[in-house]
C-alpha cells in the first residue's frame, strides 16, 4: 500500500492535484464530514466550526480502518492500493498520526508539500475559509518547514506551483526556501535543491496544474 499525505494550506491546489495525479485513490479529509445534501439531492458543503475536531477524529477513525481491512483482506482492485489523506496538515501534530500508522503498516509513505502565495490561495479556496485562517495555516507550514520537524525517514516532496517542479526526499530543500516578507510567506520562483552528495540540482519531475 502507498499512503501520501498532503499538506499546503486552504486554496493551495491539494484537491487539484489529487484529481489529476490520483484519481483512482481512495481519499479521507475531514471536509468530506460537512457534505450534506440538499432538497434537490445535490452535494452541498455546510461548515460548522464546532463539529471540526468531530470531523478529524472521523477522518482517523475511517483511515485506521481501511488501513487494518486492506492489510487483512487485500485492497479492492479500483483503488490499486493508494490512499490520500487530503486536510491542511499544516503542523507536526496533525501529520504524525496518519503518518506513523501507515509506517506501522509497513505503507510505503510520501508526504506532498503544495507551496502557494497566501493571496492566491485566499482568492481561489472554495469553502471560503477566512484569509485570517489561511494566514494562521501558512504561519504554522512555514514554521514546520523552518525547524525541519519531520522526520529524516519520512518522504517529503515539495510541489512549487509557480516552477511546476516536484521533489523527492533525496534532495534536501534549503533552510530560507520559504520566507516571511512583510507578513506573507514567499516562495522563491527557482529554488535550489542540495543532493545527498553535495551537488545542486535545480530541475525536478512532475507538474502540478492550477487550480
Amino acid at each position: 500500500m502507498k499512503i501520501v499525505i498532503m499538506c499546503g494550506i486552504s486554496g493551495s491546489g491539494k484537491s487539484t492535484r489529487i484529481k489529476n495525479f490520483y484519481p483512482y485513490a481512495k481519499v479521507f479529509s475531514a471536509d468530506h464530514f460537512f457534505i450534506r445534501k440538499n432538497e434537490d439531492n445535490e452535494e452541498v458543503y455546510d461548515f460548522d466550526p464546532k463539529l471540526l475536531g468531530e470531523a478529524h477524529n472521523r477522518c482517523l477513525e475511517e483511515f485506521v480502518d481501511t488501513l487494518y481491512e486492506w492489510n487483512e483482506y487485500g485492497c479492492p482492485e479500483r483503488y490499486k492500493g493508494l490512499i490520500v489523506i487530503d486536510n491542511t496538515n499544516t503542523s507536526i501534530l496533525e501529520i504524525t498520526p496518519y503518518a506513523q500508522l501507515a509506517l506501522a503498516y509497513r505503507c510505503e509513505l510520501v508526504i506532498e508539500i503544495i507551496n502557494c502565495e497566501i493571496k492566491t490561495a485566499i482568492a481561489r479556496n472554495v469553502h471560503n475559509v477566512p484569509a485570517k485562517v489561511i494566514n494562521g495555516q501558512a504561519r504554522k507550514l512555514e514554521q514546520m518547514l523552518k525547524y525541519k520537524q519531520m522526520p529524516k525517514w519520512w518522504e517529503v516532496s515539495q510541489i512549487f506551483e509557480k516552477d511546476k517542479y516536484t521533489c523527492s526526499d533525496k534532495y534536501e530543500t534549503n533552510d530560507n526556501i520559504n520566507e516571511w516578507i512583510n507578513g506573507e510567506l514567499t516562495v522563491y520562483n527557482n529554488p535550489t535543491f542540495k543532493s545527498t552528495d553535495g551537488k545542486e540540482n535545480t530541475k525536478c519531475s512532475g507538474e502540478i496544474n492550477k487550480a
